[in-house]
């Protein structure tokens, strides 16, 4: 009689822990968060460099050293300026450690500049550099990043850190200029508009190139987190500047880096 009690006992022991199992399963377990609505800005120094491409074409020497003086004395004259980003972005989870993220964002570009250079035309003569002019130059664009952000840690963390990096796209959405100027009967029209040739280039309608940044996150509860990210943006561009029949190449880099900050709310 006993050894059949405790087999009784046996298995009302095993139905109940089995019950107790099937309830833990079947505990509703909260969904995870796989989206994020991001609103960032970005205080940014903005710059650009030149540089000179040998045409096709064959060309005199001289002209050949003469315009890439007058390139390497943009590049002295000019100089960077405090930019900006900022606008919405969405984040999306695809898988633990990786995340894609997307949004449109207005974005200044340009740079200053502290004095002029010019000569006699485009191509010859002596430059010469002049600090009785200034100049600054927004360039605004709409700006689109496709990025793969990387998170090391898991989300649950309150400090995590990751590294973000992909292409950007950019159009020109509207272009502003400060000038202040004196001439002082040295400069001539002629030499003044080949200056604006080369003055002009940055304000291209299409941008393309790419961003990386580092990223600080810190988890304020279960659906905010502030994000520090330093950054840095690289864009490409190709030009062709003609005076009369000749023509040259230049190679445009605008540049920028700064830090953005992040504003997330997960759902």
């Amino acid at each position: 009689m006993k050894r059949e009690l405790k087999f009784v006992f046996s298995v009302i022991a095993m139905a109940v822990y089995s019950c107790a199992l099937s309830q833990e399963d079947t505990i509703i377990k909260p969904r995870a968060k796989k989206w994020s609505l991001c609103f960032s800005g970005s205080p940014e120094y903005s710059y650009r460099t030149f540089s000179y491409q040998r045409p096709t074409a064959t060309y005199n020497n001289t002209v050949i050293d003469n315009f890439k003086k007058y390139i390497d004395s943009l590049n002295f004259v000019e100089t960077g300026k405090l930019a900006f980003t900022f606008g919405i972005g969405i984040e999306y989870k695809m898988s633990k450690h990786i995340w894609l993220a997307t949004g449109i964002y207005l974005s200044d570009k340009g740079f200053k500049s502290k004095g002029f250079v010019y000569g006699n035309g485009y191509y010859a003569g002596s430059q010469v550099f002049r600090k009785d002019n200034y100049e600054k130059n927004n360039f605004y664009y709409y700006e689109m990043p496709f990025i793969f952000n990387y998170r090391f840690g898991d989300d649950e963390r309150k400090l995590n850190f990751s590294v973000s990096s992909g292409p950007t796209i950019a159009i020109n959405a509207f272009t502003q200029f400060y000038k202040s100027r004196r001439f002082t009967g040295v400069l001539n029209p002629q030499s003044e508009s080949d200056y604006m040739i080369l003055y002009a280039l940055g304000g291209s309608f299409l941008r393309i190139g790419g961003v990386i940044s580092f990223n600080t996150t810190v988890k304020l509860n279960d659906k905010i987190s502030l994000s520090i990210d330093p950054i840095a943006k690289f864009y490409f561009a190709e030009y062709i500047a003609s005076r009369g029949s000749s023509s040259v190449r230049i190679k445009e880099m605008p540049y920028s880096y700064g830090c953005n900050f992040r504003y997330m709310i997960s759902f």
